[in-house]
């Protein structure tokens, strides 16, 4: 009995085994790229732009303390509010410092860079400064609605002299809102968005060589099976050939 001969075909082998290779880079390199924008994604969404919304919310209530401030201000002094209206202006400044603190906080959460840290601590710093000007403008407004006519103008006087300094503090709040370590957050956001984009390119280009190389390969490994096949069916029918050819020349012999 005869052992039968394995023939290895090193070319057919070659392109099974590089097409094989490239699938797998092809994989590890993809799914390395998914997890990288992931990474980047999940960063922008939970930390980035969640902090950036929380400077635009405090720019926003730190606008509706300062409107309350004079709002209370006028009406107080012009005794146009009754106790149910005083109560409700007085609600909305207090709501509008509550909505600002909890933005703060959340900032100072979601802050990474020390130097962010030390921008939220003296914003927080500079908040407490205006709204103890805040808070005695409404206690002066208080004293000079309910106070007599010859003591009006001193305390006229003295308020306009703290809503002058809460203005100027005011305005310097706003100022520190859209100070340069807010716009290195914005350019840092954008930065990390273009590192998104430029890896998105990268994988759209590495997948379509690695395409176009599959493609190649398949081509020539179908190519080579196909030239296998085919001359391993020219090498069966000579072999039938020969059979026949055999067996016609045995009758022959056998009739003479």
């Amino acid at each position: 009995m005869t052992k039968r001969r394995w023939v290895i075909d090193t070319k057919m082998v070659a392109g099974f085994g590089g097409l094989l290779l490239l699938i797998v880079v092809i994989g590890f390199i993809g799914i390395q790229q998914i997890l990288d924008l992931s990474r980047v994604v999940s960063h922008l969404a939970k930390t980035d732009i969640p902090r950036q919304n929380s400077v635009l919310e405090m720019k926003s209530n730190n606008s509706k303390y300062g409107m309350g401030i004079r709002s209370y201000m006028f009406w107080r002094g012009a005794q146009y509010l009754e106790a149910a209206g005083e109560t409700a202006k007085l609600n909305a400044i207090r709501l509008s410092q509550s909505d600002f603190d909890r933005q703060l906080n959340l900032y100072e959460a979601l802050a990474t860079a020390s130097l962010q840290k030390e921008w939220a601590r003296t914003l927080g710093l500079s908040q407490k400064e205006l709204r103890k000007i805040g808070e005695r403008i409404i206690a002066l407004t208080g004293r000079m609605a309910l106070g007599k006519p010859e003591a009006k103008k001193a305390l006229d006087d003295e308020i306009s002299r703290n809503l002058m300094d809460f203005e100027n503090k005011l305005f310097l709040v706003d100022a520190f809102l859209d100070d340069p370590v807010q716009k290195y957050d914005l350019a840092e956001i954008d930065r990390q968005l273009a590192a998104a984009e430029s890896g998105r390119q990268r994988s759209i280009t590495f997948l379509s060589w690695s395409l176009f190389i599959g493609l190649l390969l398949g081509g020539q490994t179908a190519r080579l099976i196909y030239r296998r096949s085919k001359n391993e069916q020219e090498h069966r029918e000579l072999l039938w050939r020969r059979v026949i050819r055999v067996e016609e020349e045995e009758r022959n012999n056998l009739s003479m």
